[in-house]
């Protein structure tokens, strides 16, 4: 991860800056903050025979998540991914080498299915390959476990649509512009772009009460990120559809003040997870989340080493940070 320092980017010149690597990936990072909440997640996924690949497996080890689910494959390289923020800790820009993620086929999987037929929850990501996506998505339909999608991109955020399997997904957590992507590959529909779109909380909100309907008739619960505006959960309940949305952070905790952005999302999603897993409520595993959010936040780490289920599933100011309905 490289952070520039400076208000003032230069595109073809040499920028001041900090440069750090930690562990990453969306659904690595999910798994380590469900893994320091105390659910103990079998992570599936892709390694190559190299030096990331093998101090990912020391990573898991002091995490204590158990590398059982790591696939080798000799012909290529672990995933790796830049990230570039500004000097506010906000993306950038960001490079993906995540060739690998295409070797893992459906019976690559099916070595699994045991652990995912018993499994309380299922949670993806869209780095997978389509047909993949489809497999898991139709073996957890078959044996009714929940499924959380995690969308990952914009690009990416669409597969499960591509799979024939959105009506598979329980739970989906996308980001505003993943959310305009889903509602425009599903209804062929073009959103006119404009540099003042979702500028403000009011035209967020009022994006999501367009686009989320669309998509509710398949997905039953959407938690859309509004980064520093909170969270937006919608479902749908009976004939007619729930907004809720959740503030960042208490009022006092705010403006936050960003070490990075990186991981944010990913560990608020691995804190709802956690939280479902461990039998709470949706409004009070979101509202757990948001706490790991600003935690990871505020560290700099992708998943703050302060998240615990001590920290995050007791009753203090989090669990008073009540939600505006609409």
């Amino acid at each position: 991860m490289a952070k520039i320092t400076s208000s003032n980017i230069m595109l073809e010149g040499t920028n001041p800056g900090r440069i750090m690597t930690s562990f990453g990936g969306v659904a690595r990072n999910i798994a380590e903050c469900m893994a320091r909440l105390e659910v103990d997640p079998l992570f599936i996924s892709a390694v190559g025979p190299d030096l990331h690949g093998l101090k990912l497996k020391e990573n898991f080890k002091q995490v204590g998540m158990s590398n059982k689910g790591l696939l080798e494959y000799t012909d290529c390289s672990t995933a790796t991914y830049c990230l570039v923020l500004d000097h506010l800790g906000e993306t950038y820009c960001a490079i993906g080498d995540m060739d690998i993620f295409s070797k893992i086929e459906p019976h690559d999987v099916l070595q699994f299915a045991d652990h995912i037929r018993n499994a309380p929850l299922l949670c993806i990501d869209g780095n997978l390959r389509v047909d993949t996506i489809k497999f898991i998505c139709e073996l957890c339909k078959e044996h009714s476990i929940p499924i959380w999608f995690e969308p990952t991109c914009v690009e990416k955020a669409v597969k499960p649509w591509l799979a024939s399997v959105l009506n598979f997904i329980s739970y989906t957590s996308p980001n505003l512009v993943e959310l305009r992507s889903m509602y425009q590959t599903i209804t062929g529909n073009a959103i006119p772009s404009s540099p003042a779109m979702g500028s403000t909380l009011h035209d967020k909100l009022e994006e999501c009460f367009r686009y989320c309907p669309v998509i509710l008739e398949s997905v039953p619960t959407i938690l859309v990120s509004l980064g520093r505006d909170g969270m937006l959960v919608s479902q749908r309940e009976g004939n007619k559809i729930v907004f809720k949305h959740y503030p960042a952070a208490p009022e006092h905790l705010l403006p936050v003040k960003v070490a990075s952005a990186s991981g944010a999302g990913d560990s608020f999603a691995g804190a709802v997870v956690a939280g479902l897993v461990h039998g709470h409520s949706l409004d009070y595993s979101v509202r757990a989340g948001l706490k790991a959010s600003y935690l990871s936040l505020l560290s700099g780490h992708t998943i703050s080493h302060l998240v615990s289920p001590t920290e995050l599933f007791s009753a203090d100011q989090w669990m008073l940070n009540k939600p505006t309905v609409f």
